[in-house]
């Protein structure tokens, strides 16, 4: 593969391009990850995309520029890899992005890498899943969310929860969402992880089943790793 981008040059005229939640037209938002998260920007993808809204229920599409539009809501998953220190970066460049409102689901391990202070938007984790429900008439968070979110992305998409979300294993907040996640709505997922790591066979087999799940992979580039290992590995540079 070729370079990757340097992180810091983001063309100001990414969009993110949404004809409804259910068709999923991504391409936009998965160009500013590819630019922001140094991945490999397919060629089909174009930068001059302009956001485009669903009009408010029961408003001719002709009038829905007299109404406020709607936010379309980006859930962002980060799990436990070194790459993650990226999602202060990752949450700014979201939020350039017209239209978008943007919520960060962690997971306990993710924190060790990333300052919370640094995120300016809502951010949760287990023990707010445990704090929210009290009694039976309360609501479930990873529930709650999987109905906001019109599109989720985790990135980066460690190691153990990858296997995890394989197997069907929903063990804390984020493993409960994309478990109880609307297949009809986009999922990315970006795969993190060391080069040995990456290329252990059963890693091939976990990447191929989200993506039989209906998933859209975002793929690995060759990338010096914070460990010094260089591989064909999604990685943050040094």
């Amino acid at each position: 593969m070729g370079d990757d981008p340097e992180p810091s040059h983001i063309p100001g005229s990414c969009r993110v391009q949404v004809r409804s939640p259910s068709v999923g037209n991504v391409l936009g938002l998965e160009a500013l990850l590819a630019q922001c998260l140094c991945f490999p920007v397919p060629a089909q993808l174009d930068w001059s995309m302009e956001p485009i809204f669903l009009p408010e229920p029961g408003i001719p599409a002709g009038n829905s520029s007299s109404v406020a539009q709607e936010k379309f809501h980006v859930l962002l998953g980060v799990t436990g890899s070194v790459a993650a220190l990226k999602l202060p970066l990752l949450v700014a460049e979201l939020l350039k992005i017209p239209g978008l409102e943007v919520k960060v689901v962690t997971t306990e391990r993710a924190k060790h890498f990333y300052n919370a202070q640094e995120i300016p938007v809502t951010l949760y984790g287990d023990e707010e899943e445990w704090q929210l429900w009290k009694g039976r008439s309360d609501p479930v968070l990873h529930i709650e969310l999987r109905r906001w979110a019109d599109l989720m992305v985790v990135a980066p998409l460690d190691a153990n929860t990858l296997a995890k979300v394989a197997n069907g294993i929903c063990d804390n907040l984020l493993t409960c969402v994309i478990r109880a996640w609307d297949l009809s709505k986009p999922l990315l997922f970006c795969p993190a992880m060391n080069t040995a790591m990456w290329e252990h066979p059963i890693t091939a087999r976990h990447v191929e089943q989200l993506k039989a799940f209906g998933y859209t992979e975002i793929p690995c580039v060759v990338k010096k790793l914070v460990c010094g290992d260089e591989g064909n590995i999604w990685g943050l540079s040094i």
